[in-house]
């Protein structure tokens, strides 16, 4: 492991240790549940996809930590990631990190993203827990010069299997 990502690891512990001590004693009581999407994002014409999940770290809900995959069409996992996130004002900002499978390399960046009117004054988590029903999109950015959008919506339904 490099220098590089050693000190990511541990910057993204120490972010996730700071933001654990500052829970309520409440919400250490009462863990969180672990909530799941799917995601899809945009980088020019280039169209990508995965699964996300996140867990509430404070007692109101509006702080979030959780991980992400990124797949190929044949559902392959070649990239996966951390993310971090929090509500600020009447949007969601936050912080991703990423590493390559199976070469290694690593990426991070910046997320953010205004939710729609019906979830204006609603919680992190009430935002995540839209995604079942509603679509929630935003934008993203690397540390280099990648940026475009991303999007949270409903799974689609099962097809029935023909019997």
């Amino acid at each position: 492991m490099t220098y590089v990502i050693r000190l990511a690891i541990v910057r993204f512990l120490m972010a996730a240790a700071a933001i654990v001590a500052g829970a309520t004693a409440a919400a250490a009581a009462a863990p969180r549940p672990v909530i799941q999407a799917p995601w899809w994002a945009r980088a020019g014409t280039a169209l990508f996809h995965g699964d996300l999940s996140a867990q509430a770290v404070d007692a109101q809900g509006n702080a979030v930590l959780g991980s992400w995959t990124l797949v190929n069409d044949e559902g392959v996992v070649t990239m996966h990631g951390t993310w971090w996130g929090k509500k600020v004002g009447a949007g969601w900002r936050g912080t991703w990190r990423a590493k390559v499978d199976p070469a290694g390399g690593s990426f991070s960046g910046t997320w953010q993203g205004t939710p729609p009117p019906e979830l204006h004054g609603k919680s992190f988590e009430d935002l995540l827990r839209a995604t079942e029903t509603m679509q929630i999109s935003g934008l993203w950015r690397s540390k280099g010069d990648a940026s475009g959008t991303w999007w949270l919506k409903p799974r689609p339904p099962l097809e029935a299997t023909p019997r």
